[in-house]
């Protein structure tokens, strides 16, 4: 899913069942990937800003503690996978929470 407003997308996420704490300050576009429409596994703390561009990964949860700043254009990625291809036996997938 895609955030494409530069308006403050907090009250969109909280909607899809992410945490935003009070004073969340968070632009779009943001591009949210392996969330299927649930977003409880985001949970952005108080007084936090996210700029504009970033990608969250939600295949695992992600936790953006108090007073946090992420620039624009940053990634949060809980998962690889090389998919189906031969390297698929190497290197499994993996995954694993955010925690900032």
């Amino acid at each position: 899913m895609e955030l494409r407003s530069t308006i403050d997308c907090a009250p969109v996420l909280r909607e899809y069942g992410a945490t935003v704490g009070k004073d969340a300050t968070i632009y779009g576009p943001l591009h949210v990937m392996n969330a299927e429409g649930d977003f409880s596994k985001l949970t952005i703390g108080e007084r936090v800003y996210v700029g504009t561009n970033v990608l969250i990964d939600l295949a695992e949860a992600v936790t953006i503690g108090d007073d946090v700043s992420i620039g624009m254009g940053s990634h949060l990625i809980t998962s690889f996978d090389v998919g189906s291809g031969p390297l698929k036996e190497k290197r499994p997938r993996k995954s694993g929470p955010v925690v900032i």
